[in-house]
């Protein structure tokens, strides 16, 4: 504290200058060390050139505390730059991390629209018919490059005492978005039940699985002649097996899925995914 100061330099200056000899010793006037109000000798700074000097050098630090208007335009600036530099990285960071998320989105839709198409065709089946004569409901298993329709063992049922089984009738294609955007989308339609006409629309629901999807590659293997086909359709001939004098439909052993799917970037995408089916033989009921 400057006060406590000043008083310490007071008692100081009393100290070595006491009243008889002040003047007598110093050569000084002593009449020039005057009492104050308070019955205390004044201190006359003309006479003492140190303590001047001190008490000068104090008030002039005082003065100099704060900053001048330069120091503060160009602390500002400074502040400015670094405030600049920071706004551009986070920027920088929160761009980067919704393309990520965009990016990881459009990954798992083709991955769930892949894997749900997988499961179902590996559970594809074609019946027999047993009674021939009196068939009233129709299986089978018609697949072409950019669409497939079959019957499948892939129903769940949700409801108790639900008028449905396990098995339903199931068709993936392109179709356009339904929600009038541009590109095409992969359309799954269902019914939860064998139909009587496998090809009867008006009996089931279609959905959306993925959308921005520019094309589908289906292939079908055949097991007996190990070669990869565009097409399969169980009524063709090529696709019977005679099995103990009865001729059997039968299904390909595997089913080779693509799809290329539109990224946020305006890139695009190729997933591909195969799936075994397990009853490749005509089921006799």
């Amino acid at each position: 504290d400057h006060k406590l100061e000043r008083r310490a330099l007071r008692r100081e200056f009393r100290g070595r200058h006491p009243c008889g000899a002040l003047g007598a010793s110093a050569g000084r006037d002593p009449g020039s060390h005057r009492l104050n109000p308070h019955g205390q000798y004044a201190l006359d700074r003309f006479h003492e050139p140190k303590l001047l000097h001190r008490l000068e050098g104090e008030q002039i630090t005082m003065r100099r505390q704060g900053f001048t208007l330069i120091e503060v335009v160009v602390s500002l600036a400074i502040v400015s730059v670094i405030g600049l530099a920071l706004y551009g990285t986070v920027e920088r960071s929160f761009s980067m991390r919704e393309e990520i998320a965009t990016h990881s989105e459009r990954y798992r839709q083709a991955y769930v629209a892949l894997e749900r198409m997988s499961r179902e065709l590996a559970q594809a089946f074609v019946s027999n018919h047993v009674n021939k004569a009196d068939i009233s409901t129709q299986t089978g298993f018609y697949g072409e490059e950019d669409e497939v329709l079959f019957t499948s063992f892939s129903n769940t049922v949700l409801r108790k005492d639900a008028y449905a089984g396990d098995q339903e009738t199931i068709r993936y294609r392109l179709g356009q978005d339904p929600t009038g955007g541009e590109g095409t989308c992969l359309m799954r339609w269902s019914a939860p039940r064998v139909l009587e006409d496998i090809e009867q629309d008006d009996e089931g629901k279609e959905r959306v699985l993925i959308c921005g999807v520019r094309r589908i590659e289906l292939k079908y293997h055949a097991e007996r002649e190990d070669d990869w086909s565009d097409s399969w359709r169980t009524e063709d001939i090529a696709h019977k097996d005679v099995d103990d004098g009865e001729v059997r439909a039968r299904l390909p052993d595997r089913v080779r899925m693509s799809l290329w799917v539109d990224m946020p970037d305006g890139s695009k995408r190729l997933f591909r995914t195969a799936t075994t089916i397990r009853l490749t033989k005509a089921l006799n009921f």
